[in-house]
């Protein structure tokens, strides 16, 4: 993933991508970070001062689909919050991108959506993340596993909302499966960090 911004003379902005959804979700990022309006979100108050009124040339390459669920809509929300800040001489303090991406992400995804994987984006390699915002790098090589696509994904909103319908029809089978998760992932580390990949998911 490669974003490059630039300050353009007039107060328009401008964005290229080599995926639709990139470029949607950099221009969101743009715009939360940079104040502007959408009929989508209505009117941001500016995160960070480009002065001037000046707006932006976005360009963003992707080498990999925006359609399999890996996490596209996240990394280039973090690549451009990066950019920007870069852009303003501020340096890139990993904490702070992930918060204003955090920020970002949650407001173009009408407050839903764990922050996972924009975690996942800021810091590389494997992660333990808490929905409180609280992310720890793990000092381990990324293990190999083998995906399997189902030909097609859903937009973060509607699997939450998919999840909140089931958990109000079925609280205690959704307790139990929230429990399984979070023992599952405990496991995971465990295993991750004794060096034994082949236990995760046992």
């Amino acid at each position: 993933m490669m974003v490059r911004i630039r300050k353009r003379a007039e107060a328009r902005s401008a964005v290229s991508a080599t995926k639709r959804t990139m470029k949607a979700n950099a221009e969101l990022t743009g715009l939360v970070l940079c104040g502007g309006n959408s009929r989508r979100m209505g009117t941001d108050k500016a995160v960070l001062d480009l002065g001037g009124g000046r707006g932006l040339d976005i360009q963003v390459q992707s080498s990999f689909s925006s359609r399999v669920g890996l996490g596209s809509s996240a990394a280039v929300t973090v690549a451009s919050v990066a950019a920007l800040l870069a852009l303003q001489d501020k340096g890139i303090d990993l904490p702070i991108v992930f918060a204003l991406g955090l920020e970002s992400s949650r407001r173009a995804q009408n407050g839903m959506g764990s922050g996972a994987d924009v975690a996942a984006s800021t810091y590389g390699g494997v992660v333990r993340y808490l929905m409180d915002g609280d992310v720890t790098s793990l000092d381990i090589a990324p293990p190999v596993f083998s995906m399997v696509y189902c030909g097609y994904k859903k937009p973060t909103p509607e699997v939450i909302e998919i999840v909140h319908t089931f958990e109000a029809a079925h609280p205690n089978e959704a307790a139990a499966i929230f429990t399984e998760m979070e023992k599952l992932t405990v496991d995971a580390e465990q295993a991750l960090l004794g060096g034994d990949a082949g236990l995760v998911g046992h």
